[in-house]
């Protein structure tokens, strides 16, 4: 027998070691119990002694031993191997617990088994049984040792059923109903001061955003992976239908509702200061009373100013698009010891589910308030201004041949 391989306990219940294996000697506190315990790799006879020694320093102030005492004992220690190790489930599922049973020979000294693997969860419990669960799939192996002799145990972890590994990032997609959003018709009440056009906001619709959402299993992270197709209705265009307005079209220069009275305004909003956001947006309020809102503008110049916020809109929610797929909600660190349920797939949609349909809805509204800001109602106003600029100069010249009265904004 070598020494490499004796352990030597305070007691019997192998709780406090004295001397560990591979360990020639110990320095050991002053007190030391009267009875130790000796466990071998195998059987045989071997010799153990504790030396005594005290320390003092002489006259030059150096520090010398003085061995006062030694005392020796032969002892004898029975051949104890692990006979076998059992395992109840082979096949195991992430976080699916898993007990693994030794028996040693002779029986008895299970107790004295060390056990290594089994992942992020693993206990033994009294019977000296490991109960193990494990959060990645593949192949793995716990190993139980008895100092020398070391018994591997090799399984399989998987998926549960009806979950599956990402091939791919999973796909994160914002998009809008129908394809192309739609014209809107209802603009505001009479008791609002209607636009021309308006670009209305998402989510009005308590049914939006439709959600779609799917995860799968990264293991490279021994993770969940979260995706995510959404659709929500984007309306957008002139209010010429609304029904709460009265919407004259200036088709041309030569529009029959143009009069010596009405052009010159009509003008002033047509051809506006595109830097200065109240000079108008091409839409001219003139005679409002009540809920007889009048109002002077063209259709396909309304069309431009709102088309550009739906493509400001799109570049936008791609943007948002791409922070959603980073974001950390969008993956979950599976944990068998804090929530093995989550290790089930729609478990883990369920409970992710909420902050993922705010965090949608967020970035609809991010993308949605960017076209309602000054720099998004500019880029409108300058998509727009060389229609109605266009539309401006036909007017004055109409005024010019007509020897109708001057309007400052015609020029000479």
């Amino acid at each position: 027998m070598t020494s490499g391989c004796v352990k030597v306990w305070s007691d019997e219940e192998g709780t406090s070691l004295l001397l560990g294996q591979n360990e020639s000697h110990k320095f050991l506190p002053v007190l030391v119990p009267e009875t130790v315990w000796v466990e071998a790799a195998s059987g045989g006879t071997g010799w153990l002694y504790m030396v005594y020694v005290i320390s003092y320093r002489n006259a030059q102030n150096v520090v010398e031993p003085n061995e006062i005492d030694q005392i020796g004992k032969f002892f004898t220690a029975t051949s104890v191997v692990i006979d076998s190790v059992d395992v109840d489930i082979p096949y195991p599922t992430i976080c699916e617990e898993v007990t693994f049973t030794v028996t040693t020979d002779p029986v008895g000294y299970e107790k004295y088994v060390q056990w290594s693997g089994g992942g992020c969860y693993a206990v033994v419990d009294e019977d000296n049984k490991y109960i193990s669960r494990l959060s990645c799939t593949g192949d793995k192996t716990v190993t139980a040792s008895l100092c020398d002799n070391i018994v591997h145990v090799f399984f399989n972890v998987s998926l549960p059923p009806d979950c599956y590994e990402c091939t791919a990032s999973p796909e994160v997609s914002l998009g809008c109903a129908g394809g192309e959003p739609q014209m809107s018709t209802e603009c505001f009440d009479c008791s609002i001061n209607c636009p021309c056009g308006v670009f209305n906001q998402p989510l009005e619709d308590p049914a939006d955003p439709a959600l779609d959402i799917n995860v799968c299993y990264d293991s490279s992270n021994c993770e969940w992976k979260f995706g995510v197709s959404a659709t929500a209705t984007v309306t957008y265009g002139p209010c010429n239908e609304n029904p709460f307005l009265n919407y004259l079209e200036i088709s041309d220069g030569d529009s029959a509702v143009l009069t010596e009275d009405n052009y010159c305004d009509i003008v002033d909003a047509f051809d506006y200061d595109i830097v200065n956001a109240s000079t108008g947006t091409g839409c001219a309020p003139i005679n409002i009373s009540d809920c007889e809102q009048q109002r002077y503008s063209n259709t396909n110049c309304i069309w431009a100013h709102e088309a550009r916020h739906a493509f400001d809109f799109t570049i936008q929610l791609n943007l948002e698009e791409e922070l959603l797929r980073n974001n950390p909600i969008m993956s979950m660190p599976i944990d068998c010891n804090a929530s093995p349920e989550l290790s089930y797939c729609n478990y883990a949609i369920a409970y992710r589910y909420g902050q993922i349909e705010a965090a949608v809805k967020d970035a609809y509204l991010e993308a949605w308030l960017f076209c309602a800001s000054d720099v998004g109602e500019q880029h409108a106003r300058e998509t727009a201004y060389e229609c109605f600029h266009e539309l401006a100069i036909e007017i004055c010249n109409r005024a010019s041949r007509e020897g109708w009265s001057a309007c400052p904004s015609c020029g000479d």
